[in-house]
């Protein structure tokens, strides 16, 4: 079991789908280690890029120690935010989890090549979702140095 008392990490959820967020902050508030991650949601990826190289209305923005990244979001694509915090060296550190409706046989070597650690499908089944927000705060809290992948799938089709 987790610390709820322990240190708050920073985490970065980059979704557009409105359930699907709701989905994920249910989960972080139900999660064993979820009180110890401060979450800022943005819902495409131009605001994403923004946040991260601090430009704008996002200039004190703060760096997270993980990201939780959709692929298909509006403005600027997962991808194209990956590949630009990727070649930055001031970004390139930080642990990067695809979540995806996608399934993995599509993007897992994309996903490796690009520098993410890991790539979780998005399962219709709520239930699934929390498992996997779970898992993914699991996981970010054991990374501690480059990032490694490892493919995690959910359930489809319920």
């Amino acid at each position: 079991m987790h610390d709820r008392g322990a240190i708050h990490r920073k985490l970065l959820l980059a979704e557009g789908c409105s359930t699907d967020i709701q989905v994920f902050k249910r989960a972080l508030r139900r999660s064993n280690c979820g009180a110890r991650y401060e979450l800022q949601v943005l819902i495409d990826g131009a605001e994403t890029l923004d946040f991260l190289f601090k430009r704008g209305r996002w200039s004190d923005a703060w760096t997270p120690d993980v990201l939780v990244l959709n692929i298909n979001m509006p403005k600027c694509n997962g991808w194209d935010v990956l590949r630009r915090m990727k070649s930055d060296p001031g970004l390139r550190g930080i642990p990067t989890v695809i979540w995806t409706i996608v399934s993995i046989e599509e993007y897992d070597a994309r996903t490796h090549d690009w520098g993410a650690c890991g790539i979780f499908t998005k399962p219709v089944d709520t239930a699934e979702m929390e498992r996997q927000v779970e898992a993914i705060l699991i996981r970010s809290s054991s990374i501690p140095g480059p990032p490694t992948f490892t493919p995690i799938s959910g359930s489809r089709g319920r």
